[in-house]
């Protein structure tokens, strides 16, 4: 799964599902009108 944070405290799924070992996953999120703005990746 994929969250995102402004802050670092609050996270947002942003997606799910995502299914795979040892492989390369490529991902563009707009981060327009937010200049601050974490991404981490969790796994179930």
């Amino acid at each position: 799964m994929i969250e995102a944070s402004t802050d670092l405290n609050q996270w947002d799924t942003i997606e799910t599902g995502i299914i795979g070992q040892s492989a390369v996953v490529t991902r563009f999120y707009t981060t327009e009108n937010q200049p601050t703005r974490y991404f981490r990746v969790r796994r179930n």
